[in-house]
């Protein structure tokens, strides 16, 4: 770990070490961050880039998609937000090394560090997107059923996180739900990517 307080000093750390992850505050004493993470595309293209910022301009954030930032948070960042990133690019990083040299479309889909299907989800407040995407990837890589419970087991959640997220993809669409037995009460639920998502992305295209 390392920390720079301005540009040149950024550069400077990264030239002398391998760097995967920057938390990139965009106003810096000597530089605008955007300007830096363009540099850094240019010329060390593996450095993956969290932005934090107060600006909320919608050209600047789009920038920083269009650059390949991971993410980008609002100050003053929370730290339940910010805990979500991090598990979100663990997630991330974790998928890319378990990835195959040829992988399927589900195994690209998962890749993704920002899921077009969750970045088109209109989120209630309670739930967040780097979240959404572990879910999302979960069931794109898993065809079995699970129950909440195991989901919260794999994904590292608790419980009830677990279900507020179920619950929103269950109301979307994208999963099925069915009850077995589980001894006595109640028969639990498990859930499923439902056979139209799965035929929809397993069918090519036009």
């Amino acid at each position: 770990m390392g920390r720079a307080h301005g540009g040149e000093e950024l550069i400077s750390i990264v030239q002398e070490r391998p760097v995967d992850l920057l938390l990139l505050d965009l106003r810096l004493r000597d530089a605008h961050g955007l300007d830096l993470l363009r540099l850094l595309r240019r010329d060390f293209h593996v450095i993956d880039a969290i932005c934090v910022s107060v600006d909320h301009a919608t050209e600047t954030i789009a920038e920083a998609w269009r650059l390949g930032a991971f993410d980008y948070l609002l100050k003053p960042v929370t730290f339940i937000r910010f805990q979500e990133t991090l598990r979100a690019y663990r997630h991330y990083r974790r998928l890319v090394q378990e990835v195959d040299d040829a992988p399927d479309q589900d195994a690209v889909d998962a890749l993704r560090p920002r899921s077009s299907a969750s970045s088109m989800m209109f989120l209630p407040k309670n739930l967040q997107q780097p979240t959404m995407e572990l879910f999302l990837d979960f069931f794109r890589r898993h065809d079995e059923a699970f129950t909440a419970q195991e989901v919260a087991h794999h994904l590292g959640l608790a419980r009830t996180t677990a279900s507020r997220y179920l619950d929103f993809l269950l109301h979307r669409g994208f999963l099925g739900v069915s009850s077995c037995p589980s001894g006595p009460g109640r028969p639990s639920l498990r859930f499923r990517r439902r056979a139209d998502q799965r035929t929809a992305q397993n069918s090519p295209g036009p």
